[in-house]
């Protein structure tokens, strides 16, 4: 076991002999499997939400954070880029989803606005955005993205591409009984599923 310097959050994702986890500390830290050994810590300036769980892919790690989304070497800790969007008040904390060389992520503002942007995972560039997504992660199957949204009852299916100016096709939506909060889409067997705030778990073919 290893001690932080206070709670802990999310799930931790593991890769290549370390695993990855989130304190309220402020720091993503980098643990070696096989004796809990510290690898590194990368401390966030502006600390870190409870929701949204680091995602290893490529030898990166992709972190949500209270003001920007992170992505940093899973070897070292070093910041390879950040993304940040020109909103005030714009909070990460949500799981992202990789796919394709492009990062999906979910920001929210003040919980009145939610957006999914699409994002280059070498450069961190915006490819697009959609609205949706917030407090919910998003996932990518069959060259589409599937979110919920934390300010409209709507479950999204959008175009993975994009249109190359900066919006994406929304190829079509479902009105649910509430909001999404706190979850992530899961794609299994042809299906998209979802939690909603109405009590239900709603299954999309």
């Amino acid at each position: 076991r290893y001690k932080a310097g206070r709670d802990l959050y999310s799930s931790p994702p593991v890769s290549d002999g370390i695993v990855y986890f989130g304190s309220w500390d402020g720091c993503l830290y980098a643990l070696d499997v096989r004796d809990g050994s510290l690898v590194w810590k990368f401390h966030l300036p502006y600390g870190v939400f409870d929701s949204g769980a680091p995602v290893v892919h490529d030898e990166k790690v992709f972190l949500p954070s209270t003001i920007n989304f992170y992505c940093v070497d899973a070897k070292t800790g070093k910041i390879l880029w950040k993304f940040r969007p020109p909103y005030s008040h714009m909070h990460f904390n949500a799981t992202c989803a990789v796919h394709s060389g492009r990062v999906f992520l979910s920001g929210e503002v003040a919980l009145t606005q939610a957006w999914i942007f699409c994002v280059d995972e070498e450069t961190g560039n915006l490819i697009w955005k959609h609205p949706g997504g917030g407090l919910n992660g998003p996932a990518v199957a069959n060259r589409k993205v599937y979110f919920g949204s934390h300010v409209d009852p709507f479950f999204y299916c959008v175009d993975e591409e994009g249109n190359g100016d900066g919006t994406t096709t929304c190829l079509w939506k479902f009105r649910m009984g509430d909001v999404v909060i706190e979850s992530c889409t899961a794609i299994s067997d042809g299906k998209a599923f979802i939690l909603c705030s109405d009590g239900y778990l709603y299954a999309f073919k």
